[in-house]
């Protein structure tokens, strides 16, 4: 600040005391003005893309993995880094090496891609665990439904007695009728909430299926799409994931078809010999799926409502 404002394209006399002075404002403009030697303020580019920048969690204290890098006397590193032990506020999480743990999480999708049970016998517990809860909700159903035929038809019947003039229409037939179309109301309610749990069940037991079909297509993508349509079509097959220190747990969307949110800019178009993965089902929600960080057998489990698996296998 050299005393002076600038308002409306024109400059006027401020009324503060210039922190610098004339002379020394005008040398330091033709300083960054000149380009000298040693003097540069060129911007700089860094030629790595974070593909899975902004989804990574510290394991240790909850914060996000930032983006950072360093520079060698050669080559520049880039890096995820703990928010919180970045600036030295508590947390010891060292930092991870960006571009191969983005391979790494590469690495183990490609093998889930071309064999399913990598999928499947990782979170086999949890999907026989869900269609038996399936199988529960769906009987509790049929119950339930039975109940409400049973209550209709005895609704029906009475209003049909007192039309037929067979019985009054007094005060204890409208306190039955009312009785059970109150009881007719309760159990379309319940009907409803089972038919939801029933849905988050189905989707839980097609979930293995389901994210092959997703993996399959995002890599079917992948080598041949630029390093920033890589980093969009893994966000869009992650919702997020969390590093500790012996495992990684990644949460991945299975509300709906791979192939309805590819990038615009990635060709959906198929080879002549192979067609695009149709996924079984359309789902709500989000599947935790635990790769292990050292590409041995992954370590499945966690997971944001409605699936709720919490398997940790070694």
């Amino acid at each position: 600040y050299k005393g002076y404002l600038k308002y409306n394209g024109e400059t006027y006399k401020g009324k503060h005391e210039p922190l610098v002075s004339e002379k020394l404002w005008e040398k330091a403009n033709a300083v960054l003005s000149a380009r000298l030697p040693g003097h540069s303020f060129a911007k700089i580019v860094h030629d790595n893309v974070y593909l899975l920048g902004g989804l990574i969690q510290c394991g240790r204290c909850g914060s996000h993995m930032v983006n950072a890098h360093a520079v060698g006397r050669k080559d520049r590193f880039y890096y995820y880094e703990c928010a919180r032990s970045r600036q030295g506020l508590g947390c010891s999480f060292k930092r991870i090496s960006a571009p191969g743990f983005d391979e790494a999480i590469i690495k183990y999708f490609k093998r889930a891609a071309e064999n399913q049970n990598v999928i499947v016998a990782a979170i086999g517990s949890a999907i026989l665990e869900s269609k038996l809860k399936f199988e529960e909700i769906e009987a509790t159903l049929n119950e339930q439904q039975d109940k409400l035929n049973t209550l209709r038809h005895e609704a029906d019947k009475l209003i049909q007695l007192a039309m037929d003039n067979a019985i009054t229409t007094g005060p204890t037939y409208k306190n039955k009728l009312a009785g059970i179309e109150s009881e007719i109301g309760r159990i379309e309610e319940d009907i409803q909430k089972l038919q939801i749990h029933k849905r988050v069940a189905q989707m839980d037991a097609s979930s293995g299926e389901f994210l092959h079909s997703n993996i399959k297509l995002a890599m079917k993508y992948l080598d041949q799409a630029p390093p920033e349509a890589q980093k969009s079509l893994l966000q869009a097959l992650i919702k997020d994931m969390t590093v500790y220190d012996d495992k990684i747990a990644i949460n991945m969307y299975v509300e709906e078809a791979l192939g309805d949110t590819l990038p615009k800019f990635i060709d959906q178009k198929p080879s002549q010999n192979e067609k695009n993965p149709t996924p079984t089902l359309s789902q709500d929600g989000v599947l935790a799926s635990t790769p292990s960080v050292s590409q041995g057998r992954p370590i499945w489990g966690g997971g944001a409502w409605p699936l709720r698996h919490h398997l940790y296998t070694s």
